[in-house]
């Protein structure tokens, strides 16, 4: 298990990009989610939507960590 893991973690460490373009666009991208995570919580008044957008933009804050 402990074996799978770390090949993962290799492989997903070299193919996702790290040039300062890919890093900005991950980062844009997460902030833009949480902009909407905060307008949704502000004007509509469902929770799934809002804990959607909120799920969406914790992958997106973990893809550009």
């Amino acid at each position: 298990m402990h074996t799978i893991l770390k090949r993962t973690r290799t492989m997903l460490g070299r193919s996702l990009g790290r040039c300062p373009r890919c890093m900005r666009q991950s980062f844009l991208a997460a902030v833009a989610a949480w902009a909407l995570v905060v307008v949704l919580g502000a004007v509509d008044g469902t929770d799934v939507a809002t804990a959607l957008a909120a799920l969406t933009a914790a992958g997106l804050t973990a893809l550009w960590a």
